[in-house]
């Protein structure tokens, strides 16, 4: 996730990279109420757009993250950030389901 913070200041990377974990979160929330049918109309499509967003970002970044460190473009540093990356997805998307956030 370099390439992130060499392409915006320091600053704008790190909102970019948090309100990424914060689409997850809110995405387990909405994924729970659904599968529960609690879940109002309005709040379906976001659900769907949520969750294809967060996808979309674990996909992208196993696979530019897989490919750098494969050829040796990643520090340590980088290497750390991807892992804690994908599990900071994984975790927040889990603490949203959990949270009840939408009730």
């Amino acid at each position: 996730m370099g390439f992130v913070l060499k392409t915006y200041k320091k600053w704008e990377g790190a909102k970019v990279i948090c309100v990424s974990y914060v689409l997850s979160f809110a995405a387990g929330g909405l994924l729970h109420n659904a599968i529960k049918g609690k879940i109002n109309d309005p709040n379906r499509p976001a659900m769907y757009i949520l969750m294809a967003t967060v996808l979309a970002f674990i996909i992208i970044l196993c696979t530019v993250g897989i490919r750098r460190w494969k050829n040796g473009q990643l520090d340590v540093f980088n290497k750390l950030f991807v892992v804690f990356s994908l599990v900071m997805y994984l975790v927040l998307f889990a603490v949203g389901w959990f949270a009840d956030i939408f009730e």
